[in-house]
């Protein structure tokens, strides 16, 4: 689980960090900075799918002209804070160790940060290390201050100097500082560590993140097709995949016969001559099954969510945009009451976005806990981050008043306003 994200100097982050639980919410006013979180993930995930810096901000091509990157929004020159020639990602996370024969198996944590810049902001890494902190030690870092080191030593001139060799077969080994240095370690570096590795892998290359487009959702996909497309693309197809698994199935149609009117018994799965896979829903009031194509916009976000969350290939961490969005406010208990069933067996961590009072309102007191508030202060450029449990009279007022008028009576950004007056005096 990621415990932890610091930005400094990233997009409208001058400096910010995120304490991060298994369920977290983020709510702000439009342009508050919500989505460049989602973006600073994005980064993350785009290192560890090995892209050199200018694919991870721009765009990357396959072979053929296939798109196989979409980059962060705005490109590098809008990546910087205002007036920076860089930033710096830092991210803690805990992994499950999958080396038994080590002394020290079982829950270990590490840290991860990469600081960018250069004459486009994105030319080169300027320093980038992964600490061991579980064992007091680096990974590998272009400046190792008063720690030993683990595997490999690379210097700011990005040379790797591997410590476990022996010294007589010691050598220099070059790397491209215009890409992140872990990917280059990884593919070219013999490593009898390897846990470290795979567990940036596990967490960063299996990010998932969502921003549902009911259209892309009721097209039809091919058998096989199991990873949900960040707009929801394959969903027939992944669908079909979870419901091989008989009681996923019976999960699956519990939780549409809560959230519609719908008495969905089954759901099928039928191919047009090419072998594209259509999902129906088959309900005893209708004289045939219904197709994707007539479910309403809220039944495909709802579903999208739980194919995400259930998928046989299902990733760690999981950003969703929107949570709330076409789903009925009587009904968002219930999406709320999923995310949170999945999220505590700690296989799968989601942070999410949200303008919903009501669903705000209707948090446990576990993810209360884990529910932020992104702000700006008037006349400041950059974004701050807030963790709600921590305003003033907050516990008070939510008994008196609820989060719901609160959130819509605009008095927690009141209350942000108020705190940075007081402390400016």
């Amino acid at each position: 689980m990621i415990k932890r994200i610091e930005l400094k100097g990233f997009k409208s982050f001058l400096k910010a960090e995120l304490s991060l639980g298994p369920f977290n919410l983020l709510i702000g006013t439009n342009a508050s900075g919500k989505s460049n979180i989602r973006d600073a993930f994005r980064f993350l995930h785009g290192v560890a799918r090995g892209y050199a810096l200018h694919e991870i901000a721009g765009q990357k091509w396959g072979e053929g002209g296939r798109q196989e990157w979409a980059g962060i929004r705005g490109g590098p020159n809008e990546m910087v804070f205002t007036g920076h020639a860089g930033f710096e990602v830092s991210v803690d996370y805990n992994l499950a160790s999958t080396l038994t024969s080590r002394a020290s198996r079982g829950l270990q944590e590490y840290s991860y940060t990469i600081e960018v810049g250069g004459a486009d902001a994105m030319a080169q890494v300027r320093s980038e290390e992964l600490d061991w902190v579980s064992e007091g030690k680096y990974v590998y870092s272009t400046h190792p201050a008063g720690k030993p080191l683990s595997v490999p030593f690379v210097d700011i001139k990005a040379r790797c100097l591997v410590a476990t060799e022996p010294k007589a077969k010691r050598k220099l080994r070059t790397f491209d500082a215009r890409k992140p240095i872990f990917s280059q370690l990884f593919r070219a570096v013999p490593m009898p560590l390897f846990d470290p590795y795979f567990g940036f892998i596990t967490n960063f290359l299996g990010m998932r993140f969502l921003d549902h487009d009911p259209d892309a959702m009721r097209q039809p996909s091919f058998p096989g097709q199991s990873q949900l497309g960040d707009r929801g693309e394959n969903l027939a197809s992944v669908l079909m995949r979870i419901s091989e698994d008989s009681e996923r199935k019976a999960q699956i149609l519990h939780w549409l016969r809560e959230l519609t009117p719908m008495e969905v018994t089954d759901l099928r799965f039928e191919t047009d001559p090419l072998g594209k896979v259509y999902l129906m829903f088959v309900d005893p009031l209708r004289d045939k099954p219904l197709s994707a194509y007539s479910a309403s916009d809220g039944t495909l976000r709802f579903l999208g969510t739980l194919a995400a969350l259930m998928q046989p290939d299902q990733g760690p961490f999981l950003f969703i945009e929107e949570l709330d969005n076409g789903i009925h406010p009587a009904r968002l208990h219930l999406l709320l009451q999923m995310i949170e069933d999945v999220t505590a067996e700690g296989k799968t961590q989601v942070v999410a976005t949200t303008h919903s009072p009501q669903l705000l309102a209707l948090l446990s007191e576990s993810a209360f806990q884990h529910a932020y508030l992104t702000y700006r202060l008037e006349g400041q450029p950059d974004t701050r981050i807030k963790r709600i449990a921590e305003l003033p009279e907050i516990l008070r007022l939510r008994e008196k008043y609820g989060l719901a008028r609160l959130h819509e009576s605009g008095w927690f950004e009141k209350a942000i306003a108020a705190l940075s007056e007081v402390a400016e005096q």
